[in-house]
């Protein structure tokens, strides 16, 4: 109840916090939301004293997050923002703790990945925690209880630092390894992939990013062909024309759209992917206008079968200690995408984490997210 009841709790438009007169703290809860706050991990973020800035009451953004947002050690988790109304594109986010009735006696700006900057609609933080040595106020708790639920304070904002909206948001501590559900969900049930990334483990930053709203590739491309006596041309008659050649722009992209599993009791799984490509047309396009190119949208869908194992690693590796493969036996559709399995660090009623060690040994571990989906369910939910 009390969680339903921040979720829906409505906050009107305060004024900016003056970071030179930070609130006074309360001993106890602001401490236990500071401590909270000082163990989040981001991959770039700026701390602000005073309160977080708050967004308009109407908003059209949405989320990635249901309802709770597990936090998790060694690994940042992404929050993802859709904002279809492109005057509320997402710049970044200001984050902040809140103790059951006071929050934290600081905030978190924390901007976009810049991997997911040229996107329009779609926009991305990460976030971690490293619960070592953090303890609830109250003391030390129990031997293998849970670290106790508490509430995140999110505000997006736009390229002028301007709250767009702001919600709150439940927040659990949870151990890497399995929970109370496994690989095998209900029927209608499956693992979609949410994103894929690689942390640079020397510096700040990402080598590298990919998920389905990202998009490959979105400069297009530039192909020479000729235009001759007003005829546009392409091909080897034009490299024997110098002269009459022309460069036009091609709109060409690429998205990795979609990969789905689905696991099965008898040890077998079904996993699709889905990649959408718009490829270039150079002999029917123009070459003797201004452009563009035209290119052709094409979508390959390609269904794998196969079987798969869980088994236990000789050595825990990072202290995840079992590992998910993958054998394909059968596709159909062509070449697609996606992994085959890794070492499980988080399995749990909503998500399925995996990472694959850098067999380089340069410690760029791939980590590989994937959200539990219902059949027809849309993976946004309304913010706040």
């Amino acid at each position: 109840m009390l969680c339903a009841l921040l979720m829906l709790n409505c906050r009107k438009n305060d004024p900016l916090p003056d970071p030179n007169n930070p609130p006074p703290v309360v001993p106890g809860l602001a401490l236990h939301a500071d401590s909270i706050s000082n163990h989040l991990q981001f991959l770039s973020a700026t701390k602000k004293q005073g309160k977080i800035p708050q967004g308009p009451a109407g908003s059209s953004l949405k989320i990635s997050v249901k309802d709770t947002l597990y936090l998790m050690d060694e690994v940042k988790r992404p929050i993802k923002f859709l904002h279809l109304d492109t005057t509320k594109n997402v710049s970044g986010v200001y984050i902040q703790i809140q103790s059951v009735a006071i929050g934290a006696t600081f905030y978190y700006d924390v901007p976009e990945i810049p991997e997911m900057a040229d996107n329009d609609t779609v926009s991305v933080i990460l976030i971690g925690i490293d619960p070592k040595g953090l303890t609830p106020s109250a003391g030390v708790p129990p031997a293998g209880s849970p670290f106790p639920p508490f509430i995140i304070t999110i505000t997006p904002y736009d390229k002028n630092g301007q709250p767009i909206a702001t919600a709150d948001r439940p927040a659990k501590i949870v151990k890497p390894g399995s929970g109370p559900c496994g690989l095998v969900l209900p029927p209608g049930d499956y693992w979609d992939w949410h994103l894929t990334l690689i942390e640079n483990p020397t510096s700040t930053g990402l080598v590298f990013y990919n998920d389905y709203d990202k998009v490959w590739g979105i400069g297009g491309q530039n192909i020479k062909g000729c235009c001759i006596n007003g005829i546009s041309s392409y091909g080897t008659t034009c490299a024997s024309r110098p002269e009459d050649q022309r460069s036009l722009r091609f709109p060409t992209f690429f998205r990795y759209f979609e990969e789905s599993i689905k696991f099965f009791d008898d040890g077998t799984f079904a996993r699709f992917t889905k990649e959408l490509h718009a490829l270039p047309d150079p002999d029917l396009s123009n070459f003797c206008g201004t452009g563009p190119g035209l290119v052709h949208r094409v979508q390959y869908n390609v269904s794998y079968f196969g079987n798969y194992t869980v088994s236990r690693l000789t050595a825990p590796y990072k202290g995840d200690s079992l590992s998910l493969q993958m054998l394909t036996t059968s596709k159909a559709g062509g070449t697609g995408f996606g992994r085959s399995g890794g070492i499980i660090h988080q399995l749990d009623c909503s998500v399925l984490v995996l990472i694959q060690p850098d067999r380089e040994g340069f410690d760029r571990d791939a980590v590989s997210f994937f959200t539990r989906i219902t059949d027809g369910q849309a993976p946004w939910y309304q913010f706040p």
